[in-house]
């Protein structure tokens, strides 16, 4: 396996899960940055495959406070996610909570605030207003409306 093989990704990904959950946040980006560009490089720029990785790097890069890189590669992941799904489809909930949770901590209310109504409409439509992804995406809401 070469060190580009679109088989090292998962391990990749894995890996910058421990990183990250062991407070090491600039490991974890950087893994998450070489799956990235070895998925860029096996399925194109605009690949669906890259909605949820851009998700996870954004919200390392939102840990680590850097809150620029964390928006471009959030809305990067929104773009993507609606090209590849449509603008009112659930799978965009959560690039959605999580650029609102950016832009709250950029203290961007009244940016954030209809971005985290979108992403809670999303998933009261999907699982319910009873379903705790809904919960979750409501407290997000209402953080952002503070």
């Amino acid at each position: 396996i070469g060190n580009d093989s679109p088989l090292l990704v998962n391990a990749l990904f894995g890996y910058a899960a421990a990183c990250k959950d062991a407070g090491h946040l600039d490991k974890s980006t950087e893994q998450y940055i070489r799956a990235i560009a070895i998925l860029e490089k096996a399925n194109g720029p605009d690949s669906q495959i890259l909605v949820l990785p851009l998700q996870h790097l954004g919200l390392a890069l939102l840990e680590r406070g850097n809150h620029v890189e964390a928006e471009q590669t959030l809305s990067r992941c929104l773009q993507l996610a609606t090209a590849h799904y449509g603008p009112n489809a659930p799978e965009l909930s959560g690039a959605l909570e999580m650029l609102a949770t950016l832009l709250h901590h950029m203290e961007r209310h009244t940016e954030a605030e209809p971005l985290a109504r979108q992403s809670l409409l999303l998933c009261e439509a999907r699982y319910g207003r009873e379903h705790p992804f809904s919960g979750t995406t409501l407290v997000s809401r209402l953080l952002s409306m503070v």
